[in-house]
């Protein structure tokens, strides 16, 4: 077998894994893979769904193909549209909560709310819901302070409803086909955000995105640094210092309203993965250029957290997985410095200030 390095892989990989997947509808999941023995080779491994299990494989490239990849492929597609975000860009930040006790607490309603707790849209689907990743602040906005999660957690619609309320926690009243929100629970509005693919420069799409930003409405209510009463949890922080680009093998870290605080290692930085459709019943979208994150560390109700390091740095956003074996996670630097429509206002480039939690 011939053996590749990690630019060959992601250069086939970009080229070529939306039509092999297209042709395969059986394979979940394509992705560059480091090789356990010799480091500096790699290959690509399919994942295909067994029992609702995502199993590994080693997928075959077509001969022909393989025969005419040249030893000097550079990933020039990569390099149009990766953007990493500098560190004068992000501000030494204040506290994340890494884990809260006991456990389910997340489900409830946290005030001041915070990092890793639930939020839901304003939906009368009682499975809605998911994590609200982080409070942050950002650059073209002074004095907002936002969540960031993810699109199909906050948007109802495919096509954003501009200041949609987001709720925490998610409690539904009624039954069957009636249902009200108690509106006392609201603590932001949608304001932008992408689900779905990046253009670039050159009008090709880039990278797939499943992010959303919600101004907080009330920034008394939301959490930098959260001291509650010992009868209902109690809270370890650490300081989330800033942005960092995710590696091949990089332990990571998320704080989840379902798992709570998990632990994995990143299999893949280039994975394009089958994912369905959040807002086309019967449907599926593929995920390009994404985190592949082994011992599944999510969950339903996680989709939504930040993916740290060990250094405490901001690496991902988790949005899909199988429940075991994998997650699947924007990669971080794909959110930021992103042109974003925003409706009633000039698109802006979205730039990080800092995190609150």
């Amino acid at each position: 077998m011939k053996t590749l390095n990690k630019k060959q892989v992601d250069h086939l990989l970009n080229n070529y894994a939306e039509i092999w997947m297209m042709n395969d509808t059986e394979i979940q999941y394509l992705a560059s893979i480091k090789e356990e023995k010799h480091k500096n080779n790699y290959y690509i491994e399919k994942g295909v769904l067994k029992n609702g299990i995502i199993k590994p494989n080693v997928f075959r490239v077509p001969k022909n193909i393989l025969d005419n990849i040249k030893i000097s492929t550079v990933d020039k597609v990569n390099k149009r549209f990766v953007k990493s975000v500098t560190n004068n860009e992000l501000k030494i930040v204040k506290e994340y909560v890494e884990e809260i006790l006991p456990q389910n607490i997340n489900d409830h309603k946290i005030r001041p709310y915070l990092a890793g707790c639930k939020v839901r849209r304003n939906s009368s689907d009682l499975e809605v819901g998911g994590t609200l990743g982080a409070i942050i602040m950002l650059k073209s906005f002074k004095n907002s302070l936002f969540i960031i999660s993810n699109y199909h957690i906050l948007s109802t619609k495919q096509n954003l409803i501009l200041d949609e309320i987001i709720f925490q926690p998610s409690k539904i009243y009624g039954k069957f086909n009636s249902y009200e929100l108690d509106y006392s629970n609201a603590i932001a509005h949608l304001k932008f955000g992408r689900y779905g693919d990046t253009k670039r420069k050159d009008g090709t799409n880039g990278n797939t995105l499943d992010v959303a930003f919600a101004e907080v409405l009330n920034n008394n209510m939301s959490c930098a640094g959260f001291t509650s009463s010992k009868k209902t949890l109690e809270l370890k922080k650490s300081i989330l210092k800033n942005i960092e680009t995710p590696l091949d093998e990089m332990v990571v870290h998320i704080n989840g309203k379902t798992s709570g605080k998990q632990k994995g290692t990143i299999k893949s930085t280039n994975a394009f993965v089958r994912v369905r459709h959040s807002y086309k019943r019967g449907k599926s979208i593929i995920f390009k250029n994404q985190l592949l994150i082994k011992k599944g560390i999510s969950k339903g109700g996680d989709s939504g957290s930040v993916v740290i390091n060990d250094n405490n740095n901001v690496v991902g956003l988790i949005h899909a997985g199988d429940g075991k074996n994998v997650s699947i996670a924007n990669n971080i630097n794909h959110i930021f410095n992103h042109i974003y429509k925003i409706k009633a206002a000039p698109d802006q480039k979205i730039v990080f200030k800092q995190f609150l939690t």
